[in-house]
């Protein structure tokens, strides 16, 4: 039948317990520790209107955030010039 064939969503991931402490001030900082955070863009101009329940990390501050834009823009630089190389014409 066309019910059974729907996909059930999964639930959303458990929300660390200690969300809102100074070691994990929002949803997002959980993975801070690892490397497996994205900043977030707003705290550090005071207005992250999520707060504790932001998928973005507010541990990581101004230097790592514009780090790793410089890192992803490098990033694409660089598939960009892959792309015009392979499109290229072999000679």
């Amino acid at each position: 039948s066309p019910a059974a064939e729907r996909e059930v969503p999964s639930p959303p991931p458990p929300r660390p317990a200690n969300v809102g402490s100074p070691e994990c001030p929002s949803v997002g900082s959980a993975g801070h520790h690892l490397g497996l955070c994205h900043p977030c863009d707003f705290v550090d101009r005071g207005f992250c209107r999520a707060g504790p329940e932001c998928k973005f990390c507010h541990l990581c501050g101004a230097v790592e955030r514009n780090r790793r834009k410089s890192q992803r823009r490098k990033l694409a630089r660089e598939m960009e010039r892959q792309r015009k190389q392979a499109a290229a014409p072999a000679m």
